[in-house]
């Protein structure tokens, strides 16, 4: 399977084998607070402007670099603090990545509260069930 996809073999025959980016640059925060919202999408940008995700079919993807988040939301923060590692191949692409992922970062000043998730979802499903029965005295 690993080959088919394109693999290096030779990962998993020998795992021990030391595969490191060239490059690892932290992304720190110039706030002062807490963490109260990542654009995951925009993270998901940035592991692509790395080469770590794939823009369109056919695009190489690079297996060694990648994202390291260190700081989530509701974690408290300073100036200077370590909020990401961009691991990259490529000075460019890193730096734009590293710029990517601190644009995704929002700041607040006061912790946010604790959302629960399977409410959250439960209220979208009343929302989507509420706006499809309105949706359905509608059809002709």
């Amino acid at each position: 399977m690993v080959r088919a996809q394109g693999g290096d073999l030779e990962v998993v025959e020998n795992p021990d084998k030391d595969v490191k980016p060239l490059i690892v640059l932290e992304v720190k925060s110039s706030k002062d607070g807490y963490v109260s919202k990542i654009d995951t999408f925009g993270g998901g940008m940035a592991n692509v402007t790395l080469g770590g995700g794939s823009a369109r079919d056919g695009d190489k993807v690079d297996p060694v670099v990648g994202i390291t988040v260190l700081k989530k939301v509701g974690d408290k923060v300073t100036p200077g603090d370590v909020l990401a590692l961009v691991s990259g191949n490529d000075h460019d692409r890193s730096k734009s990545a590293a710029g990517q992922i601190l644009a995704s970062y929002a700041f607040s000043s006061k912790k946010p509260e604790r959302i629960n998730f399977a409410s959250l979802c439960a209220t979208r499903l009343l929302i989507k069930s509420v706006r499809l029965r309105s949706l359905s005295k509608f059809r002709i």
